[in-house]
């Protein structure tokens, strides 16, 4: 029976020591398998797709409304002006928004209805037209915005915000907001 034991004990050991060998031999792979990579390139596709439409989504439309917002205040500056030119809309002819002047008192009106020069800068090379006489149309161009998404939001609510100015979408992603049946002198 002892002898058994022994050999019951030395089947284990040899058992034992076979098992340990196997768990702790560790391999070092030379490099990362072709499936590691395409997992790794499509986990990364998928968030670049993420960002991009999170940029689509939330930050183009808050850009948008901030520029619509500005146009609002040009538009009311512009309806200012209107009534500190007698009821009239003051003529100029693609001049720059900061230098309308009133025909009436020979000031610069518009930039005055705006907040002044602080408050122009940033539309500096913004346009202004309106023909002498009454029936005419009133327009004002901005510059290009960066992105046509912006532009056509932009344009959408000038539309259905600043009743009866009415916008058109120009070729270099400028917009041109306007008001038909005005006077201007």
């Amino acid at each position: 029976m002892m002898n058994f034991l022994k050999k019951l004990k030395s089947l284990q050991t040899s058992a034992l020591k076979s098992k340990t060998n196997k768990e702790t031999t560790v391999t070092m792979r030379a490099a990362m398998t072709i499936v590691e990579l395409g997992l790794v390139i499509i986990i990364v596709g998928i968030i670049l797709v993420g960002a991009f439409v999170g940029y689509q989504k939330l930050y183009l439309p808050q850009k948008a409304e901030t520029e619509h917002k500005r146009l609002s205040g040009v538009i009311a500056g512009v309806e200012r002006t209107k009534t500190l030119n007698n009821n009239v809309y003051p003529v100029g002819a693609g001049v720059v928004v900061s230098g309308v002047v009133s025909t009436t008192s020979g000031r610069t009106v518009l930039m005055n209805a705006l907040g002044g020069a602080a408050s122009i800068r940033d539309i500096s090379t913004w346009t202004y037209t309106c023909a002498a006489g009454a029936g005419v149309t009133i327009s004002i161009k901005t510059a290009p915005y960066d992105s046509l998404v912006v532009t056509n939001l932009v344009a959408d609510m000038i539309d259905s915000n600043n009743a009866p100015w009415v916008s058109t979408v120009n070729g270099d992603n400028s917009i041109t907001f306007s008001k038909a049946n005005s006077v201007c002198q």
